[in-house]
């Protein structure tokens, strides 16, 4: 594999839209968000259709968004599970639960804009008259934002959704911390870009393969489907890497969250299916606050996997604070992806499958124009 991730030459040949760059500027990416985010200021209210919505301490979050754009949400509820006192839902479909009213925080996270499922939790959601808050590049989320006042963050364009994961997942953090008048981690956001610095000059395509971790492990991934464990708060980062496999790297993998899988899915491993050890690849993401419950599960894990002859990869973050774990994860588990489809010589920008199933879906129920059709409602004259 030397050959062809130490050949400086080979990656704009297979990398044809640049996904090492938008990857590699993740601390760049931060900087952004925080000079606008720390100038955003949340309305006192806005008035819908006749209806003021007042812009207060929320008692429940719930984050729209499908994809990559979902991702945020998910890092969002890990980062904030042990900090605040208020629920927080992800919804990845096409309405949001019963309970949204006007007391709730809807985040409405389209990167196109024009992700149909989002939209129609708009639509949901300002029929409930809930506190609303947008994240998109543009499109039809945009232009409502726009027209109706809904304060919004907008994403620069020219990423993959999954690549804007920065602009996608830390203005959630910003918009909770002022409502929810808490910091959320973020007195640590400045030594976040230090540490993405620090790590990408480690990573970088120019260091070679022996020196860097990031290749190492694409290496060790080659040929097999991996199969990734984790547990909270780096849940959404052990799921994150699976979608960034199937994405990147046109491979499919599974993500298990612990210790939910010690009650079924370790039972898998029980199979006399011969090949399992040349089939699968297990990924353990890990971090420093892990309990010794969670310890002792791993440890016995392991064991299993060394009896059963089934590799394994143990991945870490250097950092010793929650924010950083989290950015560290995302950037350097994106490079493995990265380097995974160098290998494999598969571009790791295109996804056709999933726009052609978008086309297919506009063509056959046309949900998209049905539900932009009743979003103009509630626009002014």
């Amino acid at each position: 594999m030397r050959e062809v991730l130490d050949n400086p030459s080979i990656y704009s040949k297979i990398d044809r839209n640049d996904m090492y760059s938008k990857i590699f500027n993740m601390p760049n990416d931060i900087e952004y968000v925080i000079r606008v985010m720390e100038r955003f200021e949340v309305p006192r209210s806005i008035t819908i259709g006749g209806r003021k919505i007042e812009y207060e301490r929320p008692d429940n979050i719930v984050l729209c968004g499908m994809g990559g754009s979902a991702i945020g949400g998910l890092i969002l509820k890990d980062i904030l599970w042990d900090l605040i006192d208020v629920p927080v839902e992800v919804v990845r479909e096409y309405t949001p639960p019963n309970y949204v009213d006007e007391r709730s925080l809807v985040i409405l996270v389209s990167y196109s804009g024009n992700t149909e499922e989002t939209l129609n939790c708009l639509l949901h959601s300002l029929k409930s008259g809930a506190m609303l808050f947008a994240i998109t590049s543009d499109g039809i989320l945009m232009k409502i934002a726009q027209r109706l006042s809904i304060p919004y963050y907008k994403v620069p364009k020219g990423y993959p959704p999954r690549a804007a994961i920065i602009h996608l997942t830390l203005p959630t953090l910003y918009i909770v911390s002022k409502l929810l008048n808490t910091s959320t981690h973020l007195e640590k956001i400045e030594d976040v870009v230090e540490l993405l610095k620090e790590l990408r000059r480690n990573i970088a395509k120019e260091v070679p393969l022996e020196e860097n971790i990031a290749k190492v492990n694409a290496v060790k991934l080659m040929d097999v489907i991996p199969i990734i464990y984790s547990y909270r708060p780096y849940r959404s980062i052990g799921y994150r890497f699976k979608t960034q496999l199937n994405e990147n790297c046109k491979i499919h993998a599974f993500f298990e969250e612990l210790p939910e899988m010690n009650h079924n899915g370790i039972m898998g491993w029980n199979s006399d299916v011969k090949y399992l050890k040349e089939l699968f690849k297990v990924v353990l993401v890990r971090g420093r606050l892990e309990s010794i419950e969670m310890y002792h599960r791993i440890a016995f894990l392991e064991e299993l996997l060394k009896e059963l002859d089934i590799e394994y990869i143990d991945i870490r973050s250097s950092s010793s604070f929650l924010l950083g774990e989290v950015f560290e994860l995302v950037m350097l588990l994106d490079m493995i992806t990265y380097y995974l489809s160098v290998i494999r010589k598969v571009d790791p920008t295109p996804v056709f499958t999933i726009e052609k199933l978008k086309k297919y879906l506009q063509e056959k129920v046309c949900t998209s124009s049905k539900i932009q059709a009743e979003l103009k409602s509630f626009l002014p004259l």
